[in-house]
């Protein structure tokens, strides 16, 4: 009886040490793309930095037309805020709560909007946590933009004893979930991200009564 107790418990920790390894195997992998994601943004983000934008205020001094002139004024403003969302200035400087505080900022004009932060315990999270954190949140309003037809967004950042979570809610006009492929891009990049969090989310939607995102990281991955 020892010998098979001794057999059954052997077996269930190597299928244990298997999962875990394969678990942490993905997170690797979700990990290492995400960065190379991220290279990619911010080698294009300073080509239009430097190279477009410079090119565009040169060409803006030679024209002597002012309507033409407000125009590239504009695109020059529409390429900054691309550069920008693609690799925001001061990003190793600012919190997780100013860079979201940031981007409801450029939208407030055009949404009713409410952001609040709850915390309950000293929290800290690392730079690669807070840069995922903070795509996940841009997958998340570019989708609202583009998609909910709202008229509000609510977020809320919280943290407590046991996990960091974000919640972001639209009164837009939801989507059926059994329509919507989960292969999009926008999903895929949001799941990616999660993945290299270790975190779990969930997406709650109905035609009309708008769509809510929350994601959850652990405790012990923050702290």
């Amino acid at each position: 009886m020892l010998i098979v107790t001794f057999f059954l418990t052997t077996i269930l920790c190597i299928i244990y040490i298997i999962k875990t390894k394969q678990y942490f195997n993905k997170t690797l992998w979700a990990s290492a793309k995400l960065q190379g994601k991220e290279e990619e943004r911010i080698r294009i983000a300073t080509a239009l930095h430097d190279n477009v934008i410079a090119q565009l205020h040169q060409l803006n001094l030679q024209v002597d037309n002012k309507l033409l002139q407000n125009r590239l004024q504009t695109i020059i403003q529409l390429v900054r805020n691309i550069s920008h969302s693609l690799s925001p200035p001061m990003f190793n400087r600012l919190s997780l709560a100013e860079l979201i505080q940031d981007v409801l900022n450029n939208l407030k004009h055009h949404y009713d909007i409410t952001f609040y932060i709850t915390s309950t315990v000293q929290y800290t999270l690392t730079q690669q946590q807070k840069l995922q954190l903070f795509r996940i949140f841009q997958e998340i309003t570019t989708n609202i933009i583009k998609h909910a037809n709202a008229t509000s967004i609510n977020v809320h950042l919280k943290y407590t004893q046991h996990y960091v979570a974000i919640h972001i809610k639209d009164n837009g006009q939801g989507f059926d979930q059994q329509l919507v492929s989960q292969n999009g891009l926008g999903l895929q990049n949001i799941a990616l991200y999660a993945q290299a969090l270790q975190a779990q989310y969930r997406i709650k939607t109905l035609i009309s009564k708008g769509t809510s995102f929350t994601l959850l990281i652990p405790k012990p991955l923050y702290l």
